[in-house]
């Protein structure tokens, strides 16, 4: 019997999403944009949803929002994540929303309209993973 801490769950690295895994490992968050209508497309999908175009190309964003809604998990669903930890909802200043998680302050600290900025975890699973803190 060992006594290693259980891994995270991996994300998800499909053909859509592979692209934002890769930026995140260099500390970069990009997200799809169609060059047609210039709306975003996220999650990560095969066409805008705005006008059908195939033609996207990852772009660069500030990783720089606003909190617009959380959740306190007090409840362990995977072991490799310890209790509680919260799960954000970020509006990104172009537009987009993120799901995330928001380190660096206290769960019961957390407040509507908290001006928040991307930082990026290492994990010992093998990824990088962008999580958000309050900005300044």
């Amino acid at each position: 019997m060992t006594s290693e801490t259980p891994a995270r769950p991996q994300p998800y690295d499909g053909f859509y999403d592979r692209p934002f895994w890769e930026h995140a490992a260099r500390y970069e968050l990009r997200l799809p944009r169609c060059t047609g209508c210039g709306s975003y497309v996220w999650p990560a999908a095969p066409v805008c949803d705005a006008c059908l175009s195939p033609d996207l190309e990852w772009t660069a964003v500030s990783g720089k929002g606003k909190l617009l809604s959380w959740v306190v998990f007090h409840r362990q669903y995977f072991p490799g994540i310890p209790t509680p930890y919260n799960c954000i909802l970020v509006e990104l200043d172009e537009g987009p929303l993120f799901i995330s998680n928001l380190v660096g302050l206290e769960n019961d600290a957390i407040d509507f309209d908290l001006r928040l900025e991307v930082d990026f975890l290492d994990l010992a699973e093998g990824y990088t993973l962008p999580v958000f803190r309050a900005a300044g």
